[in-house]
């Protein structure tokens, strides 16, 4: 079992929170908090007519968006693999059998 670690984040006004975490994923977790927190920052300086919990509700959207987009990247790229893959046995399997003629 890998080793595990308790951190604690604060994500905009929020309290603090505890996360029991995987060693390495600390530097993960740290890099999404300073982009949240950059991101609300930069919001709620732009937007300063909105309440605190309309900003968050963007953010998370926002963070939502760039997942979705990632995922569909993801789905898009394995099919693509599997096409490849495809390929590659197929014309694997055709010079495996020209071998075979030949012999």
């Amino acid at each position: 079992m890998k080793d595990r670690r308790k951190i604690t984040i604060q994500i905009a006004n929020l309290p603090k929170m505890s996360l029991n975490i995987q060693v390495d994923e600390e530097e993960t977790n740290r890099q999404a908090e300073k982009k949240i927190n950059d991101l609300y920052k930069t919001w709620s300086e732009r937007y300063n007519d909105k309440e605190p919990i309309e900003i968050m509700g963007m953010v998370a959207f926002r963070f939502a968006q760039l997942y979705q987009s990632l995922a569909e990247e993801v789905g898009e790229t394995d099919l693509m693999l599997e096409d490849f893959e495809n390929s590659l046995n197929s014309l694997l399997l055709t010079i495996q059998g020209i071998d075979k003629s030949d012999e």
